[in-house]
């Protein structure tokens, strides 16, 4: 349309040092940087261990990246262009003691939090150091930018970091554009400019993320409410988790509350990428469990309508169960995709893989409840909860028919609970279902070298 773009803000895909994203480099453009907690994440991707992941985090803090690309075909070495070795993984969680780094100025352009461990923060120094042109990290704490009394408008203690760091890069990236600081006496720093951030930090939204939706049903038919978080590693599953518990009902119930608490179904709505390791998330769902009551009634492993490709090879439910230790390897682990007889295994998909890893799970935990949960697989997330839909209906119809009152009307069934997790993708087809739009951003923003403003 012509206008021109002031201000890009762009997310990596996978990692970062080796990402389609890794183009923008800080000593050519006005870029700043930001790492947030780092996770297993694409772990048969990026590594095993948490140091090697954040050596991939850290490589969008090189400089002069057009030159080391336009090596590549020349018999490339990266010592030459001051790349940092990637961490072994047999070393991996040792820290690096003996080096130091220059401490954060009003220079710095990359930051991450301080809830990182320190094995996370001294490979990210060193690759802001060593590859970023002797850059220094910024380690962002919380009540550095936003104040303790403040809400933020995304649930999690978590997401105060995330708003203290998002808040630093934003003052980063002015400092440098119009060469004043954010709290000098040429900026608007009243209080009324900490009103506009307090403002706009209660009212973000991020679709995806502890998101709510309610599913249509007929009228007199069980209420049915979606519970949506992209959530695709183990920490931030758990706090996907802690939610959902909470916002469903399942805990704090006690007394008369139990008893109604019983009556609410909980669906679980899962995938995640075959580049991850899902025994770590599955077990933490397997974990909750009340009373031999697990957390959900029934579990659907769905395809998502869309995910990104990837060239890696899927893993089958034995090669993932052995490379857990929790089955030993019997010298017939097959790559992936095996044919009848090869291991015992008949050609699965995914999400066959995944259910066969939650059956043997759920096995090992020798818990009653978690065997008597159903598994269906190979649904899209659009027909399981079309299957939801109608067994609800079918257990409202019985429950009204047969009701201790007598009452053929009585509700005995509280609104159901479905909680959709495991990747973004999950999450856009389960809003994609129930017909859920974004509300347009009605906002604008202003910019001028005396006053900083958004409105």
């Amino acid at each position: 349309d012509g206008k021109r773009v002031d201000v890009v803000i762009l997310e990596v895909g996978v990692g970062g040092r080796y990402d389609a994203t890794n183009i923008f480099d800080h000593t050519e453009t006005n870029t700043v940087c930001g790492v947030t907690l780092i996770d297993y994440d694409h772990t048969r991707v990026l590594g095993k261990k948490i140091p090697q992941i954040a050596w991939e985090k850290g490589g969008i803090f090189q400089a002069n990246k057009g030159n080391i690309v336009d090596v590549f075909g020349e018999g490339f070495d990266g010592r030459q262009h001051g790349i940092t070795s990637r961490p072994a993984s047999d070393d991996s969680e040792k820290v690096i003691e003996d080096e130091t780094y220059p401490a954060q100025d009003e220079n710095t352009r990359f930051y991450t939090i301080s809830s990182n461990p320190k094995e996370v923060i001294s490979v990210l120094q060193s690759c802001a150091f060593k590859e970023g042109s002797s850059q220094s990290l910024g380690v962002v704490t919380a009540g550095d930018a936003v104040q303790p009394e403040w809400k933020i408008g995304l649930p999690g203690d978590h997401q105060r970091l995330n708003a203290e760091l998002a808040v630093t890069l934003c003052n980063a990236l002015i400092k440098n554009f119009v060469q004043v600081q954010v709290n000098d006496s040429s900026t608007d720093a009243t209080p009324s400019s900490n009103q506009t951030l307090e403002d706009a930090l209660s009212q973000t939204f991020w679709p995806g993320r502890c998101q709510a939706v309610p599913l249509q049903v007929a009228d007199g038919q069980t209420p049915i409410t979606i519970r949506c978080d992209g959530a695709h590693t183990p920490q931030s599953l758990k706090t996907c988790l802690e939610w959902f518990r909470t916002v469903s009902g399942y805990d704090g119930a006690g007394g008369d509350d139990e008893e109604q608490e019983r009556k609410c179904p909980r669906f679980l709505l899962f995938n995640c990428s075959h580049e991850r390791n899902p025994i770590p998330m599955l077990q933490m769902i397997q974990a909750v469990e009340r009373q031999d009551r697990p957390l959900f009634d029934q579990v659907y492993f769905c395809r998502a309508d869309s995910e990104r490709p990837s060239a890696l090879k899927k893993a089958s439910a034995r090669e993932l169960l052995v490379e857990a230790g929790i089955l030993k390897d019997n010298g017939n682990v097959g790559s992936g995709e095996e044919k009848e007889g090869d291991d015992g295994e008949e050609p699965t998909s995914w999400q066959d893989t995944l259910a066969n890893v939650w059956m043997a799970l759920a096995a090992r935990r020798d818990s009653t409840g978690l065997l008597e949960v159903p598994c269906m697989t190979n649904v899209t997330v659009g027909d399981a909860l079309e299957v939801i839909k109608h067994s609800l209906e079918r257990n409202h119809q019985v429950s009204n028919g047969t009701s201790e009152s007598g009452d053929a009307n009585a509700k005995t069934e509280a609104e159901a609970e479905v909680c959709v997790t495991g990747s973004l993708y999950m999450v856009g087809s389960a809003l994609n279902a129930a017909e859920w739009t974004e509300t347009p951003c009605d906002g604008h923003l202003e910019f001028d070298s005396k006053k900083v403003g958004a409105s």
